[in-house]
């Protein structure tokens, strides 16, 4: 046989291989983890198309009022994710529709009401292991101060919001990625464990919780793409936020339960400890950690923010991609300088993830 033939066989018999062994592609925009091991893509979602089976497309009733999620607002575009917020004018008995979509305010007579778009994706992100999730996203900013609160989070499943009685406890764990309120400057990261019924500093009855915050200050961060990151270590018990591959200072500790918000916890680094950050049992960290998360991308628009005689564009939010990875022990290097001193080297084994290919992006 040829040297030829013998490379080509090689070739095909290489491909046969691969597909066998459904490896998911990482967009070619996603970034290679740098900061963290590649660890094993375990989940990939590009948007080529809204697989109802896996997302749930929110589509509240007319009891939510102004703050109900409609399909309408939920759409495919050039392999994007784009959920709308927008406003509507109705007439008595009229429902928002695509039909009565308005920037302009409202005719005299006509009802202001606003709607957004929300998807979930279930059981997705396996709390049992250390894990990364990557998150490429685009705010289309309608130049609104505080009017809108696009987020890109995770929550584990079948939790309820601290429910009453009064200083009832709840396992709820929720990470928040990427969370704005119209400031083009600024964005927020917050880890919430665990939360509670009870009156909080300022003597109101609601859901209390425990939360270490990060926050990016920087120009651009909405109207740009960028790729949000969460990584946990679970054999670290560490939380870390990651935008565009670059760790995310926390800014400080809000601990409701007993104090106001305070900047204490500032300049210490990116790491939020599970152990030192939170008054949480063993059994309790294993109630809000130990579970299935749920991914929830959504915009959010906030009516008491926004003046109803002005013009109220249309804000978009743009999803490329969703990557999950998992890992057997640490996802950090040992390069890595901000890596917990006790974190075990990952294996020199070769990863079983393809690296991005080097192709130019579909997105604009």
């Amino acid at each position: 046989m040829s040297i030829k033939k013998k490379v080509t066989q090689f070739i095909m018999i290489s491909s046969i291989a691969m597909s066998a062994t459904s490896i998911p592609q990482v967009h070619a925009e996603s970034i290679t983890p740098k900061h963290t091991a590649e660890g094993t893509v375990v989940y990939n979602e590009e948007f080529k198309k809204l697989d109802t089976n896996k997302w749930k497309v929110y589509d509240y009733g007319q009891e939510s009022g102004y703050k109900e999620y409609k399909e309408f607002n939920t759409a495919i575009e050039n392999d994007n994710l784009v959920m709308n917020s927008q406003r509507h004018c109705l007439a008595d008995g009229e429902i928002p529709s695509k039909e009565n979509i308005s920037v302009k305010p409202c005719d005299e007579g006509k009802t202001t009401q606003y709607t957004s778009g929300r998807v979930e994706n279930r059981k997705t992100l396996d709390g049992n292991t250390s894990y990364r999730i990557d998150i490429r996203a685009k705010v289309e900013w309608n130049g609104l101060k505080d009017a809108t609160q696009p987020a890109l989070w995770v929550r584990n499943n079948n939790v309820s919001y601290c429910a009453k009685p009064e200083n009832s406890w709840g396992p709820l764990g929720e990470m928040d990625l990427f969370e704005s309120w119209g400031d083009p400057t600024r964005m927020h990261s917050g880890v919430f464990l665990g939360c509670r019924y009870g009156t909080n500093f300022n003597n109101e009855n609601k859901g209390l919780f425990e939360v270490k915050q990060a926050q990016v200050f920087q120009p651009g961060v909405l109207d740009n793409w960028h790729t949000w990151t969460l990584v946990y270590d679970k054999q670290n018990q560490t939380f870390e936020y990651l935008f565009d591959e670059k760790p995310v200072p926390i800014y400080n500790f809000w601990d409701t339960k007993d104090k106001k918000p305070s900047n204490n916890r500032a300049n210490t680094g990116s790491l939020i400890k599970i152990n030192e950050d939170y008054t949480l049992t063993e059994d309790q960290k294993k109630q809000i950690l130990d579970q299935m998360y749920t991914i929830i991308l959504n915009d959010h628009v906030h009516p008491d923010k926004i003046d109803d005689t002005k013009d109220f564009k249309q804000q978009r939010l743009l999803v490329d991609s969703v990557v999950i990875r998992q890992y057997d022990q640490s996802p950090y290097l040992m390069s890595n300088p901000s890596a917990p001193s006790s974190t075990t080297k990952p294996s020199s084994a070769p990863s079983s993830t393809t690296k991005p290919s080097s192709a130019p992006s579909s997105t604009t």
